[in-house]
């Protein structure tokens, strides 16, 4: 509720972070899944979305980028 002369408050910023999934360890998907509701759930306390990417580039191919 606001009172007379108050402004509404501005919206805050949408905080999204990406992450990169790379999985080398050839976790299952229900693994990774479990993983990243629960990844999410954690950070999404702090008011951050977390937007999951899944890279399937292969190991030698990612170390020869850097």
């Amino acid at each position: 509720m606001l009172g007379a002369g108050s402004a509404p408050a501005a919206a805050e910023p949408d905080l999204i972070i990406n992450v990169r999934v790379y999985n080398y360890a050839k976790v299952s998907s229900g693994v990774l899944g479990n993983a990243g509701r629960e990844a999410s759930r954690i950070i999404g306390t702090a008011g951050v979305d977390v937007a999951w990417i899944d890279c399937l580039a292969t190991r030698s191919a990612s170390l020869a980028t850097k």
